[in-house]
């Protein structure tokens, strides 16, 4: 009896509590737009009569799904639950970058009371997508005009392209090279990199053209429907101007300041090679002869009978160069440019030169220039030459030199040959120490280094810096 009345009891409360779980799960509703332009939200909604939901869209060639709330990618072809309630809704970011209209499919699987699938009482909803009009947002080059032995970086954009390749026109003096490639020579006329690039990135591509003249090309980016599969109706293109790597013909000119100097004077020289990356100098030197270079307030020693610059000067440019002889008669110094070409060497064919002959400064100096005859002078070629020479006493009556008249770049005597003595005593005033009667550039400079040091000017950009004058003058005399 009493086994009995368990049975029923047993059998009454499973009669109560199993019904509504055994239900069969359905489907009560399930709703989408029918129509969408590319990149617009649609939201899937659903109502359950069961214990829950597996949600799925079914994967589209050229179709991109996004949560709307993320805009992280939503995965195509697979099952998911995205709440724990069985009715929710879902909004979903539906792009369309296949360059032709898209159904896409979406479908909502019913779960029983053990929650499991039940894909008797699953329902689909189907959206019609136009596509998108332009899926890249835009292709940028950095130099429309590439540079020879420089690369042209490209980059792109797009809010949902998941890859992207790139085409080059075929040219057969151009050829291109990329790290982004295993390809020595990247390929023309067919997508260039695999796998694909990103939706938004960049890729830098070396050119080189072997034609003697700049030449156009042209670089498609393709949009990719999938790894591998391209949307040919809606690619972006550049034109890029490839300059020729072939060497043009140079053109080369070269002067010199003076073509005859004394020892210790500087020659300016100025210099022109049209279609070369740079230039240099060789200075021929017989014995005795030697060279000094400046760069700003550097004097360097300039080597003979070879490249006279460690680096490759500007293709237009000038320098001065001060040459000293120390033999007793005249030498010439043949004073040669050389272009540099593209592929860096230096080219001696088509070489200009100049020659300039430098004379030993003479043993009692070089004889001052005499100064322009007074205007007030009625007859002044009867009026006799005048001469500013300042006599040094011997050293045994005194060492004492006395300044009178200005000097400046040009002048000559024996007041400028103690002025040297006097500025080379300290070797920071006058490192070089040229005692030479004639006063150049390295005379100009140490005056004005000792202009700096007694506070007579600022600096060498000062109008005044290297001239003794009043002032400059009055100071040596004091120092004497």
């Amino acid at each position: 009896m009493k086994k009995f009345l368990l049975s029923v009891l047993i059998f009454l409360f499973a009669a109560t509590a199993l019904p509504a779980a055994a239900d069969t799960p359905s489907v009560t509703s399930f709703t989408a737009p029918s129509n969408l332009n590319s990149g617009q939200i649609a939201t899937f909604s659903w109502t359950i009569n069961g214990g829950g939901h597996s949600f799925e869209i079914f994967c589209t060639q050229g179709v991109k799904l996004l949560y709307a709330s993320t805009n992280q990618p939503f995965p195509c072809g697979t099952e998911v639950s995205v709440s724990a309630q069985a009715s929710y809704a879902v909004s979903i970011v539906v792009a369309n970058v296949s360059g032709t209209p898209r159904v896409v499919t979406a479908e909502i699987i019913p779960k029983d009371w053990t929650l499991a699938d039940y894909p008797a009482g699953a329902q689909t909803v189907s959206i019609y997508v136009t596509p998108s009009i332009q899926p890249i947002a835009g292709l940028y080059s950095s130099a429309t005009s590439s540079v020879s032995g420089a690369p042209v970086t490209f980059s792109w954009s797009s809010p949902f392209l998941d890859g992207v390749n790139m085409e080059i026109s075929c040219d057969s003096n151009i050829s291109a090279t990329s790290t982004l490639s295993n390809s020595s020579v990247l390929p023309c006329n067919t997508p260039i990199f695999s796998p694909d690039l990103p939706g938004t990135g960049s890729a830098a591509i070396l050119f080189t053209n072997s034609a003697p003249n700049d030449l156009p090309i042209t670089v498609t980016l393709l949009p990719a429907m999938s790894p591998g599969v391209y949307d040919g109706t809606h690619e972006m293109t550049l034109t890029e101007t490839v300059a020729s790597d072939a060497q043009k013909p140079v053109s080369l000119s070269i002067s010199a300041s003076r073509a005859k100097i004394y020892s210790g004077d500087s020659v300016i020289f100025n210099w022109s090679a049209v279609n070369a990356l740079g230039a240099n100098l060789r200075f021929s030197c017989a014995p005795y002869l030697s060279l000094l270079g400046f760069s700003q307030a550097t004097t360097t020693s300039l080597p003979c009978n070879n490249y006279a610059f460690a680096n490759p000067l500007s293709p237009t440019g000038s320098t001065s160069v001060t040459f000293i002889n120390t033999g007793l008669g005249d030498v010439n110094s043949t004073v040669t440019l050389f272009p540099q070409l593209k592929d860096g060497s230096y080219n001696g064919l088509t070489s200009q030169s100049v020659t300039v002959t430098v004379s030993p400064v003479p043993a009692g100096g070089i004889p001052a220039i005499a100064p322009a005859p007074s205007n007030q002078n009625p007859n002044p070629a009867a009026a006799p030459v005048a001469t500013t020479t300042i006599m040094v006493p011997p050293a045994q009556k005194t060492t004492r030199a006395v300044f009178i008249r200005p000097l400046d770049v040009g002048a000559s005597g024996t007041d400028v040959t103690a002025l040297q003595t006097f500025l080379a005593k300290d070797p920071a005033i006058y490192p070089e120490g040229l005692v030479t009667g004639y006063f150049g550039p390295l005379t100009a400079r140490a005056v004005g280094r000792l202009q700096i040091k007694y506070g007579l000017i600022k600096n060498s950009t000062d109008p005044a810096a290297g001239y003794v004058g009043p002032k400059t003058r009055q100071l040596l005399n004091s120092l004497q």
